[in-house]
């Protein structure tokens, strides 16, 4: 156990933090282990050796023991199956920011198209000529051209 409590230089507690931390290790168990603490954590080192007697358990202990038994998935398939699902996760984000980014992208170069067929609109050139410089539609230099005059 673990507290967070000051103290003074003679190393008595000053009664200000009363939050504690109490690590829980299965090899440890004590006759004075609280109930069901001692249970749970009896299971967790049965499980180490792979053999259980289920039989000794409560039967919401009973009952974790029978899912990972019909789940035919190792602890370490299970953990990787997370990871995995993880990995899955956070590859679809960095996709989508780099979907949203490409987009941005896109439409800053149609602005600097449309700013260099204004350009091109205001020297003289023709609806058609600026549409095939730039790549935009003529119904896109048409209405440039509107807004330019």
């Amino acid at each position: 156990m673990i507290d967070f409590d000051p103290r003074d230089r003679a190393g008595q507690p000053l009664g200000e933090i009363l939050h504690k931390i109490i690590y829980l290790c299965p090899k440890y168990v004590a006759d004075d282990t609280p109930e069901p603490l001692r249970e749970w954590l009896l299971a967790i080192d049965d499980t180490l050796d792979e053999e259980v007697d289920e039989t000794r358990y409560r039967p919401e202990i009973s009952s974790i023991f029978d899912y990972i038994e019909k789940s035919c998935i190792s602890p370490r398939d299970a953990a990787e199956m997370k990871e995995e699902a993880a990995r899955k996760e956070k590859l679809k984000e960095l996709e989508d920011e780099l979907k949203a980014v490409k987009s941005n992208l896109d439409l800053a170069k149609i602005e600097e198209r449309k700013a260099i067929a204004r350009t091109m609109l205001n020297n003289g050139l023709s609806i058609e000529q600026v549409a095939n410089c730039t790549q935009l539609s003529v119904e896109q230099v048409t209405a440039l051209d509107k807004g330019c005059k």
